[in-house]
């Protein structure tokens, strides 16, 4: 299988994956490594299922990926979610960028949701790329051709049921569903992260000129830790940024973790003068 595969990517070796549990870089490895490969894989299954040399085991199972493959639900698949994947991929690297603020990351993932949500109705499309990416895909459904049920009522009358079949059953009970249940769970993790801009945005915008969503993220925060904070949290800010602007630090102010940790090592510092200085007093 190895030695059938080409150099694809940048002279690099796409060498078959597993899917990982922790990464979700691998799940876009793994379907990008299938989807460059597919023809390719079908020929070496298919060699290996014929071989004289093989146990029995191997080519029964080399047939029966081989079939799968050849199902046309299985290469259309593998085309739609190497799109979404790769797009994934792509926003969960930029989302661990430790540059990125709260605010990009919401529009990150919101510019994400629309996008998957614009391929629902993208069926034809994949269609008709499907008869490109494999000719030797079959070009029906596994249940195209089904012949319609009639019901038969009790005052003699009958009835033919409307089943979905073939394309039209794969792009509305398949299709559609990854599409709906995909942009369902993102729209999940949106929410949390709305949630975060809501009361905590301010904090990564020190450095930058108070905007209406910066005003309104203080105002939200004071609201949520009424108990902790007044109003005067406001004036404090305002404070703070032309403090800021006169120290001119040499790190970038955007990176709320610095400034916390550099606070944390002057506090620190200032505790041990005066551990020490209490010390050295009767």
């Amino acid at each position: 299988m190895t030695n059938s595969l080409g150099k694809k990517d940048k002279e690099r070796l796409l060498v078959l994956k597993s899917l990982s549990d922790t990464r979700w870089a691998c799940h876009y490895e793994a379907c990008f490594t299938l989807m460059k490969n597919y023809n390719s894989i079908l020929t070496v299954l298919h060699e290996i299922s014929k071989s004289k040399s093989e146990n029995g085991d191997t080519k029964h199972n080399s047939k029966l990926l081989y079939n799968i493959m050849l199902r046309r639900e299985t290469g259309y698949l593998c085309l739609l979610w190497n799109d979404i994947l790769e797009r994934c991929n792509k926003i969960s690297i930029n989302l661990q960028n430790k540059s990125n603020d709260i605010l990009q990351a919401v529009k990150l993932l919101k510019s994400l949701k629309d996008y998957v949500s614009s391929l629902r109705e993208s069926s034809t499309t994949y269609e008709h790329i499907l008869g490109e990416f494999c000719t030797k895909i079959s070009i029906t459904y596994k249940n195209e051709g089904k012949r319609k049920i009639t019901k038969k009522f009790p005052d003699g009358t009958n009835e033919a049921s409307n089943l979905l079949c073939g394309n039209d059953k794969f792009r509305v009970e398949t299709h559609y569903m990854i599409i709906d249940k995909f942009c369902s769970e993102l729209g999940k993790r949106i929410k949390v992260y709305d949630g975060v801009v809501k009361h905590f945005l301010f904090l990564t915008k020190l450095n930058t000129e108070f905007t209406d969503e910066v005003t309104e993220s203080v105002e939200e925060f004071i609201k949520l830790y009424n108990n902790d904070v007044d109003d005067l949290i406001k004036n404090e800010l305002l404070h703070f940024k032309q403090f800021w602007e006169k120290c001119k630090p040499e790190f970038d102010g955007s990176d709320i973790h610095k400034i916390l940790f550099k606070c944390s090592l002057a506090s620190y510092s200032q505790s041990c003068s005066n551990i020490k200085l209490n010390t050295a007093c009767p």
